[in-house]
């Protein structure tokens, strides 16, 4: 069996961290212990079988590898600023929502809370996460947690770094005056200078039909301050696991916050 990352992804990390000596190494923040360590990617939060090999395969298959591959393609374009075009539209919206979907189904509070509540969990005995992320691949889990929403393209344009919590995604307060429908915007940080933003469909339509694109830039270091303190109080409150940084300094900052 193959040694499984359990909830955050090393493809989702791979960005957020620096080659040393030929590995992937990533500052990772324990917020529990609140010790900072540097962790190579392909160990962390890692546990052999904890899903099924070809669960695996298909989770990459399906969602991961298209998801890092647009990925990719952003931080040629956005942050290395090839002359490549990108496209945006439905599919490349659908492959977000289809990966935070994957996202959600693999937290700890999910599955807690289909076993609290689910009434087949009740006659048959608790499910795992490979239950739960193979009625997913099986077609039973098919409806989209977030339908509602659209991503923007966000980019840091500032010399703090985006951190990443083990949740993946986290919530923070309207961060923009243009958008007017949805108290709290979701972000989705997919590498140290480019994270997507959530939005509700309304208030991405009229962004678009004002701006003509998918895309705003942040300059203001005290928004990217505040974003990595959303993340994580988020991860804190909800997921109690870990933030990973290409950097130590924006790990250190996180440390001063007060948790009440």
């Amino acid at each position: 069996m193959k040694s499984s990352h359990i909830q955050l992804s090393k493809g989702h990390m791979k960005p957020f961290s620096s080659i040393v000596d030929g590995d992937c190494m990533t500052f990772l923040l324990d917020v529990n212990s609140k010790n900072i360590s540097l962790e190579n990617i392909k160990f962390v939060d890692t546990t052999k079988g904890f899903y099924d090999d070809n669960i695996e395969d298909e989770m990459n298959k399906q969602y991961e590898s298209k998801f890092f591959s647009l990925r990719d393609r952003l931080i040629n374009v956005i942050e290395k600023k090839t002359k490549t075009e990108i496209k945006f539209g439905k599919k490349e919206q659908n492959i977000i929502l289809d990966y935070l979907n994957l996202a959600a189904l693999r937290s700890k509070a999910t599955i807690d809370l289909i076993n609290q509540k689910s009434i087949a969990a009740f006659f048959l005995g608790d499910f795992s996460n490979n239950d739960l992320m193979n009625a997913k691949l099986a077609g039973a889990l098919s409806e989209r947690i977030f339908s509602d929403y659209s991503a923007l393209i966000v980019k840091n344009d500032t010399e703090i770094n985006f951190v990443l919590p083990a949740n993946s995604y986290y919530y923070s307060k309207k961060i923009h005056e243009e958008f007017i429908e949805t108290e709290f915007n979701l972000f989705i940080p997919i590498s140290p200078k480019l994270s997507y933003m959530l939005l509700l469909k309304s208030d991405f339509d009229a962004y678009i039909k004002k701006r003509g694109f998918t895309y705003l830039v942040m300059n203001n270091w005290r928004d990217i301050e505040y974003l990595n303190e959303r993340a994580y109080r988020s991860e804190v409150y909800f997921n109690k696991k870990f933030i990973v940084s290409k950097s130590r300094q924006e790990l250190e900052k996180l440390l001063l916050v007060q948790i009440v």
